[in-house]
């Protein structure tokens, strides 16, 4: 499970910020009030994620686009930020 996919959909589901360090609870720098008291990240993300209806591991089930029947493969997406830099290599491959 990517620690980054799974906090962003659990806070978005949530409207908090989450912590995804993969060392710490998030429960212990943010949203001091958080009911998710375990003792490992991917059991406080599983729990925000069942708690709103999705499976705990944040798998989806999707549908196909042309047929719109049930594809037969569990698939993990989530909402993830990427930054792109200004120097890449490409850029600088001479």
């Amino acid at each position: 499970m990517d620690y980054k996919v799974s906090s962003s959909s659990g806070g978005c589901l949530h409207g908090k910020f989450i912590d995804a360090t993969p060392f710490a609870s998030s429960d212990k720098k943010a949203n001091s009030g958080n009911e998710y008291k375990s003792s490992s990240l991917v059991d406080e993300l599983g729990s925000m994620l069942t708690d709103c209806g999705f499976n705990y591991h944040g798998l989806e089930v999707l549908y196909s686009g042309v047929y719109g029947t049930e594809l037969t493969c569990e698939i993990f997406i989530g909402p993830v930020y990427y930054q792109r830099l200004r120097h890449m290599v490409s850029d600088k491959y001479q």
